[in-house]
């Protein structure tokens, strides 16, 4: 999917989420079609999935890659998911992937958690259980989320 299709995709899913826009979808519309920041270098961070892989940032060159950092303890989180949700379902199969990466919390709290999200979600939960991304980029808070380009480089924060 070209950047201007993906745009105009994100754009009509998020004209009727208007809110959710102004936190999520505004980053990604403006990181994939004006490039609103220089991009920063290739970020090399790995993260562990549920299931134990190990999952590296740069497996997702060729894809605009939305990366959310989020906690079972943070309410906003916890309230974006289900947009998030719909969001990834609308741009599946395309050039685009969404990763929720939890930081600092343990697999079994994750999992036991999960089931109680206000809908189920279907995007890659990856851990950062020993908090490294919050140098890595630079972490201010939860919810973060930051967008790479298709070359792995940091467009939005």
């Amino acid at each position: 999917m070209m950047l201007s299709t993906l745009f105009k995709t994100a754009s009509a899913f998020f004209s009727k989420n208007r809110s959710l826009a102004l936190k999520t979808a505004a980053p990604l519309l403006l990181a994939t079609q004006l490039h609103a920041q220089p991009a920063q270098p290739v970020l090399n961070a790995q993260f562990t999935s549920l299931d134990n892989s190990v999952v590296q940032l740069t497996d997702y060159r060729g894809k605009v890659v939305m990366v959310n950092f989020w906690a079972t303890w943070c309410a906003p989180c916890i309230k974006e998911m289900p947009s998030m949700e719909r969001l990834y379902q609308s741009l599946k199969g395309e050039h685009f992937e969404m990763l929720a990466i939890n930081s600092g919390e343990p697999a079994g709290q994750i999992q036991s958690f999960l089931p109680r999200l206000p809908s189920p979600v279907s995007f890659p939960i990856l851990m950062d259980s020993e908090s490294a991304a919050y140098e890595v980029f630079a972490l201010r808070g939860m919810p973060s989320t930051y967008i790479l380009d298709h070359q792995g480089r940091l467009i939005h924060t």
